[in-house]
């Protein structure tokens, strides 16, 4: 559908009205009805505010907004932007009152007096959270970054050289990737399935029980029970507890994971 550049939107919607973007119905329904099933549905979202409103009650908070019986005014899913306090908003903008009126779905808007459309109130998506950095090349090879400036190369059985970097951090590729799979792995919303691949892919840096061995760099799946424990007391300690940090939280649901599921692994089972 193209876009319209201007789009004159009033404070109310009309019955069917929808958004030409994206086309989100606009309508939210006959303002006496929402009140009314506000009133009696102990599910709606305002049944708290309502329930004890009488009748009379809640026509006369519908005649606040415009209905009547006879002209039936609905309400509207728009979101009214007020820029009147952001001191970085065009001079025009900065009034007491509704500038834009904005689509709850797609974030496009439009400005109330002159219609223009603009995309400046769309919420940039933040960049999601790699946990496990790595490809497989064309002869079955996986290689893997573990962490920020971790260069990995592999010269494959065809003869090129294919690499990656970046670890955690970001994401970069070296080579031809046309015939190579990549196996990258994002943070997602914990579930049980997530949690039984992130597992195996995400890794911890150790130098042995003394700390003297070369630094390995091995999956949770594999940590001992006690060094898991120790990591998260360790990063509790630095402020990196499970609010903050992805990876703190990982091992505590391998904690989970692991009394849910019988598993221990003793600390000399693993060097």
């Amino acid at each position: 559908m193209k876009k319209k550049e201007k789009l004159m939107i009033g404070m109310e919607t009309q019955e069917g009205d929808h958004c030409p973007e994206c086309l989100t119905n606009w309508d939210g329904g006959d303002v006496y009805e929402y009140f009314l099933e506000a009133r009696f549905n102990p599910n709606h979202e305002q049944h708290a505010s309502y329930r004890s409103k009488t009748l009379k009650e809640l026509i006369a908070i519908a005649n606040s907004y415009g209905w009547d019986g006879v002209n039936k005014t609905r309400l509207s899913k728009l979101i009214g932007i007020d820029c009147s306090m952001d001191i970085d908003a065009d001079k025009e903008d900065q009034y007491d009152g509704i500038s834009y009126w904005q689509c709850p779905k797609c974030q496009i808007a439009w400005h109330r007096l002159s219609g223009v459309r603009t995309d400046k109130f769309v919420k940039k998506e933040a960049p999601k959270q790699i946990i496990y950095n790595a490809i497989q090349t064309p002869d079955g090879t996986i290689i893997s970054s573990d962490y920020r400036h971790d260069y990995v190369t592999h010269v494959d059985k065809n003869g090129k050289t294919y690499g990656v970097d970046g670890g955690n951090s970001y994401l970069r590729r070296i080579g031809d990737m046309v015939d190579c799979k990549d196996l990258s792995v994002y943070l997602e919303d914990w579930t049980p399935r997530f949690h039984v691949k992130a597992r195996e892919v995400v890794k911890r840096g150790g130098r042995g029980k003394c700390g003297t061995e070369p630094l390995t760099w091995v999956p949770i799946c594999e940590m001992n029970d006690n060094w898991v424990k120790a990591t998260i007391e360790y990063n509790n300690e630095r402020g990196l507890d499970i609010g903050n940090s992805w990876f703190t939280n990982l091992l505590r649901q391998e904690l989970h994971y692991r009394n849910s599921n019988g598993i221990s692994i003793k600390e000399e089972e693993n060097t």
